[in-house]
């Protein structure tokens, strides 16, 4: 009895986490879904109680199950697979180490202007041709200009304005 009671727990861990991975994933809050349930003909759902079914304070019922299923447009065996949790947890995985890289890119991106701003502005400095810079890498060398604009202004007491 007390096997049978551990892999019915397991079926309602996977489909409680299940249910916040899709649930997430189609951007749908707690109430949003919760509306939705009600739409479908469960007018007891609310906001706390898709909270306490993700939390765990709260058990879900068959019925409540299949209804949920449907309306995050899923079965309520897939809910419960083995293989949906290892997908979510990989999903979530992977959305991770794609967030770390899009932000290093963009860093590398700053970078890369920063580096041919720089360029730009020593050519022009020590007399080189003039060289013709793209609108992203114009705007952020105005930028830098008025920076320092502000900078000298400061250190020269001296009326600035941006």
């Amino acid at each position: 009895m007390i096997e049978q009671r551990t892999i019915g727990t397991a079926d309602e861990d996977r489909f409680v986490e299940t249910m916040r991975h899709i649930r997430e994933i189609q951007g749908l809050s707690q109430g949003e879904l919760a509306a939705r349930l009600a739409e479908a003909g469960w007018d007891g759902f609310r906001q706390t109680t898709v909270s306490r079914i993700e939390k765990g304070e709260r058990t879900v019922r068959l019925a409540e199950a299949h209804a949920i299923a449907q309306v995050l447009g899923t079965s309520l065996a897939r809910m419960t697979d083995e293989t949906a949790q290892g997908d979510a947890q990989r999903i979530r995985e992977l959305d991770g180490l794609i967030e770390g890289l899009e932000q290093q890119i963009s860093a590398c991106r700053q970078k890369l202007v920063q580096y041919q701003v720089e360029k730009h502005m020593l050519t022009a400095a020590s007399g080189g041709p003039e060289l013709e810079m793209p609108l992203l890498y114009r705007a952020y060398y105005y930028a830098m200009q008025k920076e320092d604009m502000a900078e000298d202004a400061v250190t020269q007491d001296v009326d600035y304005e941006a």
